[in-house]
């Protein structure tokens, strides 16, 4: 799904003897079997949070994180006028950097709930993996923050 960048869940299985008729019908020839469909079973939304490049490591704490060391050891007043329009021009970029942190985020939000992790299920195939899958979903539905501060703060509170 990530390699693909799409967001929905597919399984593959043996398409039925209508199916098959269908597509010989549409494509005009005949299809060998068993001929094997991929059948979309949900989507799951936040994929984007876990693309390479939106790794939130490496934009906040390695990129933005060592750009804020490397400056606070800066003596403005000496900078040569080219050093000056680098420190200006990443400066200029972090409002940018710190919103695009934001989005990735909210995409993890979203794809770290159990709702949203549920198709997921049914692509597995041994019923161990599945229990064990639903021990995880159920144990994620414990523990990720609400969209209510005040319930999150009560919970906070109550775990401490």
């Amino acid at each position: 799904m990530i390699k693909a960048r799409s967001p929905d869940v597919t399984i593959e299985r043996h398409a039925t003897k209508e199916e098959i008729a269908e597509i010989e019908v549409r494509e005009g020839r005949k299809i060998r079997r068993p001929h094997v469909v991929s059948e979309s079973i949900g989507r799951v939304a936040g994929l984007e949070a876990l693309y390479a490049e939106n790794d939130l490591r490496e934009l906040l704490v390695l990129d933005l994180g060592e750009h804020i060391r490397e400056f606070r050891d800066v003596d403005i007043k000496s900078l040569t006028e080219s050093a000056l329009k680098r420190w200006v021009k990443w400066a200029t970029g972090v409002e940018a950097t710190l919103e695009r942190g934001i989005v990735i985020l909210r995409a993890g939000q979203a794809l770290l709930t159990a709702g949203n992790l549920d198709p997921l299920v049914q692509t597995l195939t041994t019923s161990d993996e599945k229990k064990q899958f639903r021990a995880f979903l159920q144990a994620l539905s414990s523990r990720v923050p609400s969209g209510d501060p005040e319930r999150n703060n009560r919970e906070s509170a109550r775990d401490s």
